[in-house]
């Protein structure tokens, strides 16, 4: 029995489940390095293709990035001597 037939036949929930108890009753992927980096790979693909999801991971960047650098600035002003 496959998993695609198992599922549909005895509606089982498969994304409620984990994999390893998919696998303790013949139903799981076994995976190793290769198929888990091929999966990764196309699930970046597939996220970044998503333009305006990879905007707002770019916007959140920059936020990120100059409130650091106004904190580092601050720190910088504090530490010289006054005259």
């Amino acid at each position: 029995m496959t998993y695609e037939s198992y599922s549909e036949n005895q509606g089982i929930n498969t994304e409620s489940i984990s994999a390893s108890a998919l696998e303790s009753i013949g139903l799981g992927v076994r995976s190793n390095k290769m198929t888990r980096e091929e999966a990764g790979r196309k699930g970046g693909i597939k996220v970044s293709q998503n333009r305006s999801h990879m905007a707002e991971i770019g916007r959140r960047g920059g936020i990120a990035r100059g409130a650091r650098a106004r904190v580092r600035a601050a720190l910088r002003t504090q530490d010289s001597p006054r005259q």
